[in-house]
């Protein structure tokens, strides 16, 4: 597993937002667009005559296609409980939509982890899609994403949170963010919930500077945060780009904590 792969979905869901990141962390090159549109139109071509005879078995998949429930691995029974705790579509107001991205393989912030064996002590784990809200003129939005891991031991999830709450993984994220996208700025610290969500929740947290497609930068604030209960953690990434007023944003985010840890209780606590 990749630990949290939230951090990549999150910024591209970010990238995704209409008129301003159509461009994010990619090449508007016209060159690069009509290169891909002819590898896309051979390979679906390709995909077309090798699949022929199995277009019955096509059809009947594509329901699953489509699904952008929460995907699991694992243990059944840890996964179940990862699933339970994540959030849905369901959970965010009126004017939210959820997205499945592209995966890129990238092991994400799993190298940011110095002490703890994260692939080694996780029991079952649950991702969710990608939750995002535009503002109305398209100028920014907000955008979430989040990953539920069950690990071995309470004192592994105890270590997992340390980690995230030291300067060293701070330093770790920035330079990840501003390596995600040609002319990515980011400034993060860590944060430590007093009083905490769950049995203990730490973060980072700071500001950021996105490039846009037209060649402009545009403002963005970032939380990521880790709540635990038990051996159960539930790590968050949030995005506010634009003008969103800051009490607004941190409504959102409180909300959204709550939920999670009380859905940690009931499942764990």
């Amino acid at each position: 597993m990749t630990l949290p792969r939230t951090a990549t979905r999150a910024l591209a869901g970010v990238c995704a937002l209409t008129l301003l990141f159509a461009a994010c962390g990619g090449d508007d090159d016209e060159g690069s667009d009509t290169d891909d549109t002819e590898e896309t139109t051979a390979s679906t071509e390709a995909a077309d005559e090798s699949t022929e005879p199995a277009s019955d078995e096509t059809t009947a998949s594509e329901p699953e296609e489509e699904s952008t429930t929460s995907e699991g691995e694992g243990d059944p029974e840890a996964v179940a409980v990862a699933e339970a705790v994540n959030l849905t579509i369901g959970d965010f107001a009126d004017g939210w939509v959820e997205e499945e991205p592209a995966d890129d393989g990238s092991d994400d912030l799993d190298e940011c982890f110095a002490t703890v064996d994260i692939e080694a002590t996780t029991v079952g784990e649950a991702e969710t899609p990608t939750f995002s809200a535009a503002t109305p003129d398209g100028q920014g939005g907000q955008v979430a994403s989040m990953q539920t891991v069950v690990f071995d031991s309470p004192d592994t999830a105890t270590a997992v949170l340390s980690e995230v709450s030291s300067p060293e993984f701070a330093t770790c994220a920035q330079e990840l963010m501003t390596q995600s996208a040609e002319g990515t700025e980011a400034a993060l610290s860590p944060v430590v919930d007093d009083p905490p969500l769950g049995e203990e929740s730490v973060g980072i947290a700071g500001a950021a500077r996105l490039p846009a497609s037209d060649g402009s930068t545009q403002d963005a604030r970032i939380d990521l945060h880790a709540i635990r209960t038990a051996q159960v953690v539930s790590f968050t990434v949030t995005f506010d780009v634009g003008t969103t007023p800051a009490p607004a944003f941190e409504q959102t985010l409180a909300e959204l904590y709550t939920l999670i840890a009380g859905r940690q209780a009931a499942e764990v606590g």
